[in-house]
């Protein structure tokens, strides 16, 4: 019943239903604001509660509406840093003759305010949970270790990306590729459609002071990282929330293209469970959908999202302590979807081990560049 209304109340966020289909009692609406919480989706699912009409609210109390609200503010008030940030970060990259775009996150925002379903003043992207400051640095691993050390020196890295210490108020990951995948073959196909987007394509978005991917790149580059956060980990519902505004203010011509790519990458009995999840849960328009929907797929795909919630951490069905207990609770994790995502589930392994030895041979590589800068 929670999960019911729960959903209803998304719809209510994004304009596609104008009151919820029963009225919440006391307990749903602490269950509803929890649901909310464990996707990273206060801020958007207060949104809706304001739109709701007043009878639907009764049994929602003033103390929980005032702990909300606060929670929304802060959202509001991150997500006006957050943007401030990236702006800086796009000029400090700029200023050195490099061409970036932020990436998912704060790129993607802005598109909450765009679906005319909503027909609002609210910028409903102020109260989409902001999470850290992602930048696509073209030019490749070299160009970007180069960048990194030579401002803000660091060796938090991973086969994609660096930790740049560069605010004390926000986390900043440089990218030189923008995801990745397990399995090799689907990485390399992954790398080369990326490196093949020119600088030119990126999107300038003015009001904010910073660029952006085109949709047809998100469409495919948001589909690998729900999907590789998914067999990792677990993914919530903001990562497909996010994924349903790029689909929804985007064009339907593109659509054909970006099917074949992510077919080449593996991911089409993926994206057809996302297309019903999209048509379930968030009412995506029919024209809107990349393929058609897999309901059997879809059903035990929201089932995981809705156990594992946002990035794995309200999972309860198993935890490990010590050292490695990320990577064995990634394993385990992997482990049960072996049957419906044999490819990146197996490959998972060799990639956390060829992983770990790439990593420490970089970091010795950058510690002797470092050196030199001294």
């Amino acid at each position: 019943m929670e999960f019911i209304l729960f959903k209803d109340l998304l719809q209510v966020s994004i304009g596609k239903r104008l009151e919820l289909s029963s009225i919440p009692s006391g307990a749903d609406w602490k269950q509803i604001c929890q649901i909310a919480h464990n996707h990273a989706l206060t801020g958007v699912c207060f949104a809706g509660v304001n739109r709701l009409p007043s009878v639907q609210k009764v049994n929602l109390t003033l103390e929980l509406k005032l702990q909300w609200l606060a929670m929304a503010a802060q959202i509001q008030k991150r997500n006006e840093l957050m943007n401030e940030r990236c702006a800086q970060l796009q000029r400090m990259v700029n200023n050195v003759g490099l061409k970036a775009c932020v990436l998912k996150g704060q790129g993607v925002a802005e598109m909450y305010n765009l679906d005319v379903n909503l027909n609002t003043n609210l910028h409903l992207g102020l109260y989409r949970q902001p999470g850290d400051i992602d930048m696509w640095v073209k030019g490749g691993y070299k160009v970007v270790c180069d960048f990194v050390q030579r401002t803000h020196p660091s060796r938090d890295l991973s086969y994609h990306r660096f930790h740049y210490h560069v605010f004390e108020d926000a986390e900043v990951e440089i990218h030189h590729r923008p995801s990745m995948m397990n399995n090799p073959f689907h990485n390399l196909k992954l790398q080369r459609w990326a490196d093949e987007l020119s600088h030119e394509q990126f999107v300038y978005k003015a009001n904010l002071g910073f660029y952006t991917p085109p949709s047809s790149f998100n469409k495919v580059f948001l589909l690998c990282h729900i999907y590789r956060h998914f067999v990792s980990e677990g993914v919530g519902l903001r990562q497909l929330m996010d994924y349903y505004f790029v689909l929804q203010n985007s064009k339907v011509e593109e659509n054909e293209d970006v099917m074949d790519k992510i077919r080449q990458l593996g991911m089409k009995r993926f994206a057809r469970a996302i297309m019903w999840i999209m048509q379930e849960v968030f009412m995506l328009d029919g024209n809107k959908m990349l393929c058609t929907p897999d309901e059997k797929e879809g059903r035990y795909l929201l089932h995981e999202i809705m156990e594992a919630g946002n990035f794995g951490q309200t999972d309860k069905r198993y935890s490990y302590r010590g050292r490695y207990a990320i990577q064995l609770q990634n394993i385990r994790h992997s482990t049960h979807l072996l049957f419906h995502y044999p490819s990146e589930v197996l490959w998972m392994p060799l990639w956390l081990i060829w992983h770990f030895f790439w990593k420490r041979y970089k970091k010795i590589m950058i510690r002797r560049q470092i050196g030199k800068f001294k």
